[in-house]
C-alpha cells in the first residue's frame, strides 16, 4: 500500500510541474492586441474649388508595432484631380520626441481621399501622431496640419 501511494504522488508530482511550466509558458506570452485612435477630423476650403478635412490616427496592429497614419479626404462626393491631395505622417512619443515620420504621398489619379503612414516602430511605449496635408491651390500647394491624436500605448 505504501508503494501505491509513492506512484500517485510522483504522478501527481508530474501533473503539478507540467501544469506549473504551462502556465509560466502562457503567462511569459505577450499577447499582441489591434488598436485604433483617431484625432478629430480638421476641415479646410475651398481650395481652388475643392473642401478638405484630414485625421491624424495611431495604429497598433495584431502582429505588433505602431505606426502613424494620415487621411486626406474631399469633403463633397466625388473625386478630386490627380495630385490635388497630399499627405504626411509623423509619430511623436508622449513626451513629444518624434520617433518616425513618412514621406509625402500625393494622388496619383484621381480619387476622393488618399492616406499615407510612417514606418513601423517597435518601442514599447505611448503614442501620439501630428500629420500634414497639402492641397493644391493653382500655384503650388497649401499645407494644413491635421489635430493631434489621442495617445495610444503600445
Amino acid at each position: 500500500m505504501v508503494k501505491r501511494l509513492t506512484s500517485v504522488t510522483r504522478r501527481d508530482f508530474r501533473v503539478l510541474v507540467s501544469t506549473l511550466m504551462i502556465g509560466i509558458i502562457l503567462g511569459s506570452t505577450t499577447v499582441a492586441l489591434a488598436a485604433t485612435v483617431n484625432g478629430n477630423w480638421f476641415y479646410y476650403g475651398p481650395v481652388n474649388g475643392y473642401y478638405y478635412q484630414n485625421q491624424a490616427t495611431v495604429v497598433t496592429p495584431s502582429t505588433g508595432g505602431v505606426y502613424a497614419g494620415t487621411w486626406v479626404q474631399n469633403q463633397n462626393s466625388g473625386n478630386v484631380p490627380a495630385g490635388y491631395m497630399g499627405a504626411f505622417s509623423r509619430l511623436y512619443t508622449s513626451n513629444g520626441v518624434q520617433v518616425e515620420n513618412s514621406s509625402w504621398n500625393y494622388n496619383s489619379t484621381a480619387a476622393y481621399e488618399i492616406g499615407q503612414n510612417t514606418p513601423f516602430d517597435y518601442t514599447n511605449g505611448t503614442y501620439y501622431s501630428v500629420g500634414a496635408t497639402a492641397a493644391y491651390n493653382g500655384n503650388g500647394y497649401t499645407t494644413y496640419q491635421t489635430y493631434q491624436s489621442p495617445d495610444l500605448t503600445y
